[in-house]
């Protein structure tokens, strides 16, 4: 299972490029958004690419991460923000995947600003081409590299460990 959830860009392209994927190995992309229009046009699209599930849902964190618990891949397509340019490239960040890497699910996302404080605790590509290999590489479980790497990222980063440092520095 693949798994997408909010913004999704160009998705006509992105289908596509699954649908190659598809045809190599079988899956499920299944597609949350909150967007009516976006439903409506993913909806209409589900005959065409047999792999496609779309729901119209804004789930909350524990219906979240129970759809994440069921995915071996999630997938941020997403196109770079438009009010970010030149050196302010870095201050974007992607709330959304910081939330999503507590459940260990690799994340395969565009190579773009919100994913730039990532150095190797996600996936990130710049090409369609590109996306489909990494998601074959997933798929097929071929990214325990990966695993290892995310796991330390969430335990140097966890509520405890921030606040034992906050504690030491004097602000608790």
């Amino acid at each position: 299972l693949v798994l997408s959830f909010g913004r999704i860009h160009r998705p006509e392209e992105l289908l596509s490029s699954l649908s190659i994927l598809w045809k190599r190995r079988e899956f499920t992309y299944l597609c949350l958004t909150g967007s009516p229009e976006l439903y409506v046009l993913m909806k209409g699209l589900e005959k065409k690419h047999p792999f496609l599930r779309i729901r119209f849902d804004r789930p909350s964190i524990d219906k979240l991460y129970d759809y994440l618990n069921a995915a071996n891949a999630i997938l941020m397509h997403r196109e770079e923000p438009r009010h970010i340019t030149g050196e302010r490239r870095t201050l974007a960040i992607s709330s959304a995947a910081y939330l999503c890497l507590g459940a260990l699910v690799p994340i395969v996302c565009s190579d773009v600003a919100l994913f730039s404080t990532f150095k190797g605790e996600v996936l990130k590509y710049r090409s369609l081409e590109e996306m489909t290999e990494l998601l074959e590489l997933v798929l097929n479980g071929k990214v325990d590299d990966l695993k290892a790497r995310v796991r330390r990222f969430v335990s140097e980063r966890s509520a405890d460990k921030i606040a034992r440092k906050l504690l030491e520095i004097g602000l608790g």
